[in-house]
């Protein structure tokens, strides 16, 4: 779905809404938690400095875009991949994806 949905340059938040919806519509979900980390080439390409870095971007809808539940589930996301680094993801990064 997410390569169906990124076919064409958009921003990377508004790629997050999408899934949101789609998974949200599809599934009737009561709430969908989207935390997407990519990497842009129009970042990476910017010198030796810049290659390695990510962007995260958090899109929430339902029980999940509420403060505790959205704050719960990126605990688990953050626990889940052993370092951390989604629960310090920042839904105001403006980038191409």
């Amino acid at each position: 779905m997410v390569e169906a949905l990124a076919s064409r340059p958009q921003l990377q938040e508004r790629l997050g809404e999408q899934v949101v919806a789609a998974v949200q519509d599809g599934l009737e979900a009561r709430g969908v938690l989207v935390v997407l980390d990519a990497q842009h080439q129009c970042v990476t390409t910017r010198g030796e400095r810049q290659t390695g870095s990510t962007t995260v971007t958090v899109a929430a809808s339902g029980i999940l875009s509420e403060a505790a539940g959205r704050a719960e589930a990126i605990a688990l996301i953050g626990a889940g991949t052993g370092n951390g680094t989604a629960a310090a993801a920042d839904a105001g990064h403006g980038t191409d994806a």
